[in-house]
């Protein structure tokens, strides 16, 4: 999951059309909160976050959401 870039999490959040979706995103926001000595965990979830806010910065729509669901603040 580490060898996906910003645009690689991106490309899967829009992509994604299951009932899932709300997991996988929780999930990789979770990895971000757990530490190891190689700072993969953070570097995932960070990834993530910033995908977050690409898609938040698109619409308003999607900044509702992505503030909603995840508690990520876009400005």
């Amino acid at each position: 999951m580490d060898s996906f870039s910003i645009d690689g999490y991106y490309n899967f959040f829009k992509a994604e059309k299951s009932d899932d979706l709300y997991f996988y995103v929780r999930k990789c926001l979770e990895f971000g909160e757990l530490v190891d000595e190689s700072g993969i965990y953070k570097s995932i979830g960070e990834k993530a976050k910033a995908a977050l806010h690409k898609i938040a910065s698109e619409c308003r729509i999607n900044r509702m959401r992505v503030s909603n669901l995840y508690g990520i603040e876009v400005n």
